[in-house]
């Protein structure tokens, strides 16, 4: 073989056939339309032919079906001219297995002794496997990068967001191009929570330990997020600070669980203090200005009112009682309660309805009409619960909250006994006067007892149905698909409201008004 116009004589001709001979690569000769002319002896070990199998045979025949465009457009590139052309291609083994093939071709066509095209080749199957493995490992990263359950995000030392994952993204409202490269974390922080922020971001550049925060941050469309944000600085070979990497959980749920534990035990205490509020209220005006007070102050309500049915031709709702935690209270809002479905508001929903009307995001459920009224006070939630007596619904208790979905069930179910004990006490002190009368006359407290059985809810009065018949609060609560504890609410609440002092005087008051039949 020679190059040009040099040809290899006597000794050298026989030391190229040896290191071709023992080369681990392999070496084909090609003719213009791609027969095989020439194919040295280690091409057998690599593909399990023997060299007198490959020639005279097109190398196409032994090339996997996927990797014959790129033979056609690398071959065609190397009859241009006298370039080197490097391609991989997946070569057929005589097993049947396939075998990466790195080729590298030049055009000798020109070369009488070779009138070919030379090609020298290397089995490249395990690089290429562990390529492919490290490709897909990149893939799956990167993957589990955007897709991850949290958020997640890299800062440079001047705090630009440099990366950012598709499930921070969704959390904030942003699309990538409008973050990556634009804005800088902080920016995205509520300014309550900046401070902390560039505190914790100070330290982190300073020491490469990992650090938690719960900020609030404010997604596109201003609404605020509550994060818990764990955060880790890279440090370069000189100790110096590149890149800030947090990771972002959305702590919402828990948060509003934690308002949601807070307000209940605090509508407890709320219960037991109105319910000491009824026994010593000394006027009606005294009892709603107190308990609005007492919501707004313990439980941390924006404001709760009470409302009085004007059973006038325009069925309105006149204001009698408000506490609020702003200065801009719910003074006038008008409220009609007979009005047409579509111009009903929340309180007068409730008269309408006689039942509790909870509305959880009052931007989506009510009507601009309606929206002007309350959100411009900054309520965001608000229940309205009916005060029920034996001649129907005469009023409303209304609580505003500054969160959307602030009422959860538990709470709502305290707020709906709240409204049945602030009902009974309107009422017994409305009837306070005739009953002391009576009780003067009559000398015993049986027509009283009387007056005060008529107060009961209907709910109350098959609870002490079934109390006095000896049903346990478990087996009660089974029966009318209520909790445990609510029962013993109920047996509590009757007590208070038919002014006994133990289960045995329950009972014998509700043989003796025949409530139930000894």
């Amino acid at each position: 073989m020679r190059h040009g116009n040099v040809e290899p004589h006597g000794g050298d001709a026989e030391r190229l056939r040896a290191l071709v001979d023992l080369a681990p690569d392999f070496i084909v000769l090609l003719d213009s339309e791609q027969t095989i002319t020439y194919a040295s002896p280690a091409i057998e070990k690599v593909t399990g032919y023997t060299p007198g199998e490959f020639i005279g045979k097109p190398c196409s025949d032994f090339i996997h079906p996927s990797s014959l465009a790129k033979l056609r457009a690398a071959y065609d590139e190397v009859l241009e001219g006298h370039n080197v052309v490097g391609e991989i291609l997946q070569t057929r083994h005589k097993s049947g297995a396939w075998v990466a093939i790195e080729g590298r071709a030049r055009n000798y066509l020109d070369v009488p002794q070779l009138h070919g095209v030379l090609v020298s080749c290397r089995d490249v199957t395990k690089s290429v496997e562990v390529t492919e493995t490290l490709r897909r490992s990149a893939r799956d990263a990167e993957d589990l990068f955007r897709q991850a359950p949290c958020g997640y995000h890299a800062v440079d030392a001047g705090d630009l967001l440099l990366r950012i994952n598709d499930t921070e993204l969704e959390l904030l409202g942003y699309r990538r191009e409008e973050l990556v490269g634009r804005r800088t974390f902080r920016e995205l922080v509520s300014e309550a929570d900046r401070a902390k922020y560039d505190q914790q971001a100070a330290l982190l550049t300073k020491a490469p330990s990992a650090q938690d925060l719960e900020l609030v941050l404010v997604r596109k469309d201003g609404a605020e997020l509550p994060v818990l944000v764990r955060s880790v600085g890279v440090f370069d070979e000189a100790a110096v600070c590149r890149e800030l990497r947090a990771t972002v959980f959305d702590i919402s749920e828990r948060k509003r669980s934690e308002v949601a534990l807070a307000r209940v035990n605090a509508a407890l205490r709320v219960l037991s203090e109105v319910r000491r509020e009824i026994i010593h209220a000394r006027s009606e005006k005294e009892l709603l200005d107190d308990v609005c007070r007492v919501l707004v102050e313990q439980t941390g309500y924006l404001a709760a009112c009470v409302h009085y049915v004007e059973r006038d031709s325009a069925g309105t709702i006149k204001l009698i009682s408000k506490a609020s935690s702003i200065r801009a209270e719910a003074n006038g809002l008008p409220v009609t309660w007979d009005a047409d479905d579509d111009t009903l508001e929340v309180i007068g929903r409730a008269v309408e309805s006689s039942a509790p009307q909870i509305r959880q995001d009052l931007p989506f459920d009510l009507r601009a009409s309606e929206r002007s009224g309350l959100l411009e006070l900054g309520y965001k939630s608000a229940a309205a619960l009916p005060l029920i007596e034996r001649d129907g619904v005469f009023g409303t208790l209304t609580v505003c909250a500054a969160e959307r979905f602030a009422f959860e069930k538990e709470e709502t179910t305290l707020l709906e006994q709240l409204s049945d004990d602030l009902s009974f006490g309107v009422g017994a002190l409305l009837r306070e006067g005739f009953a002391g009368e009576r009780a003067a006359v009559e000398g015993h407290r049986g027509p009283i007892a009387v007056d005060l059985i008529e107060t009961l809810s209907a709910r109350e009065r098959q609870v002490l149905m079934l109390v006095v018949e000896g049903y346990s609060s478990k087996e009660i609560a089974r029966r009318l698909g209520v909790s445990p504890a609510s029962i013993d609410t109920y047996r509590s609440r009757l007590m208070v409201k038919l002014d006994v002092e133990d289960l045995p005087s329950l009972v014998r008051l509700a043989v003796r008004e025949r409530v139930i039949q000894p």
